[in-house]
């Protein structure tokens, strides 16, 4: 008899996620006194689309602090755009 195949590996799901905040200093750093920022839209598209023309993979809006987060994504290039 031949054995069964080895089970499937399963799929690496990723997230991404990161912090939009008032960044008064302008210096692309979130310095002490620079408050997150709830409620902004945040799209996400991968790599090779256009935001504008192509739909995005997902949308999601700021919470908590200006947090957001994509979760299960599978790896890849991806690109993050506040309308």
């Amino acid at each position: 008899t031949t054995p069964p195949p080895p089970p499937a590996t399963p799929a690496i799901l990723l997230t991404l996620g990161d912090l939009v905040w008032a960044d008064n200093t302008n210096n692309g750093r979130v310095d002490s006194g620079e408050p997150g920022i709830d409620g902004v839209r945040v799209e996400l598209f991968r790599s090779g689309q256009q935001p504008g023309v192509d739909a995005p993979v997902a949308t999601t809006v700021t919470a908590n602090g200006g947090r957001y987060c994509f979760a299960g994504l599978t790896p890849g290039a991806f690109l993050v755009y506040l309308p």
